[in-house]
């Protein structure tokens, strides 16, 4: 237990050095025009994929930042560091399993927004990238009738995730502010399970399986002006 706790500490210290790494490095691109910057949160429509097995989703949360660099007059890049929750159901013959990852991701996007503001308030944009991840913390949960039991599977979890992201949004003009709301549906590329097996009375092994990640995020966040022109 001591080892896992150490482990969890350790993950979440590289994440927040390479986070701190990943500000600084910007900072001279970020001074010399003008940047947007923000904090967003909002919910991640989790779910899993494996061959052969089929998933439910389930809600998670999440929250993060964003860096808005612009590259022209209609397309900019973006750096989203965030918290996110991920995983997945499943319930059979009255035994109910939960898959519970955090992560802390850094999407990287390219963003093309409509040219004028519609109405002189709205402006719809496209994104699309790619996102790599960190794994905090997972944990396994049995429920049946009254009873139920979670474990951690750190063991069992690769450390990084990564995959593709693509969705759109709409920003709403306040002043040289702005709030957005933003949907996205990301899907995952790398198999998160090691395989191995759980106690339960009993050794129970499980077949090292290729699971990767997907989700629908629903986020809304407000930006605001930084560095010069």
């Amino acid at each position: 237990m001591i080892f896992k706790q150490g482990e969890v500490i350790m993950k979440n210290h590289v994440f927040l050095v390479s986070v701190l790494i990943f500000f600084f490095s910007l900072l001279t691109l970020i001074n010399a025009q003008t940047t947007q910057i923000g904090i967003m949160g909002g919910a991640n429509i989790a779910n899993l994929d494996e061959e052969g097995s089929s998933f439910d989703s389930r809600s998670g949360f999440g929250a993060g930042f964003i860096i808005d660099v612009p590259l022209g007059e209609n397309y900019s890049i973006c750096f989203e560091p965030m918290y996110l929750q991920k995983g997945a159901s499943q319930e059979e013959n009255g035994l109910k399993l939960e898959m519970n990852y955090t992560y802390g991701e850094l999407p990287v996007l390219f963003k093309y927004q409509y040219g004028e503001n519609l109405f002189g308030l709205i402006r719809p944009y496209l994104k699309g990238g790619f996102i790599i991840g960190i794994n905090i913390d997972s944990k396994m949960k049995f429920s049946y009738q009254n009873a139920s039991e979670e474990i951690d599977i750190a063991y069992m979890t690769e450390t990084f995730d990564y995959g593709l992201t693509v969705g759109g949004g709409i920003s709403f003009a306040l002043g040289e502010n702005s709030i957005f709301i933003d949907a996205r549906y990301n899907y995952g590329l790398a198999d998160i399970f090691k395989g191995g097996g759980i106690a339960l009375g009993s050794w129970l092994p499980i077949e090292n399986t290729k699971i990767t990640t997907n989700g629908i995020q629903v986020m809304l966040g407000v930006t605001l002006p930084f560095g010069g022109k």
